[in-house]
């Protein structure tokens, strides 16, 4: 009887020994990978509500952001662009090496309307 309560011990013991590394693998977020969100806001500062914001990379596009977020960005250095009718296209360069990354963009209103549309 001793004999199988220790068995059932041990059992025990190593299916949750087992169990365990898996389960905090899972609820790990992903690792080198970011969500980055824009806030992007006009010379009188008001806030766009839906502008056109993309990351770039090597002249590819990486991510198109929805609602001023995108996420499992990998870290990495990027082209921000960002477009909005009536304004100038503005662009910068950025780094991402956090898990979350949030950016403040001023854009000027464009003396010519027409922009060059992103690719």
């Amino acid at each position: 009887m001793a004999g199988r309560r220790s068995v059932r011990r041990l059992h025990s013991f190593l299916v949750l020994a087992l169990a365990l590394p898996s389960l905090s693998q899972t609820a790990k977020p992903d690792e080198n990978k970011a969500t980055v969100r824009v806030q992007v806001i006009t010379e009188a500062e008001e806030v766009l509500a839906n502008p056109r914001i993309v990351l770039l990379t090597e002249g590819k596009k990486v991510a198109v952001f929805r609602n001023s977020m995108a996420s499992a960005i990998p870290y990495g250095d990027y082209l921000l662009r960002v477009e909005e009718p009536g304004f100038r296209v503005h662009v910068q360069k950025m780094s991402i090496r956090d898990p979350l990354v949030r950016l403040t963009v001023r854009i000027i209103v464009a003396m010519n309307p027409h922009t060059v549309p992103i690719p």
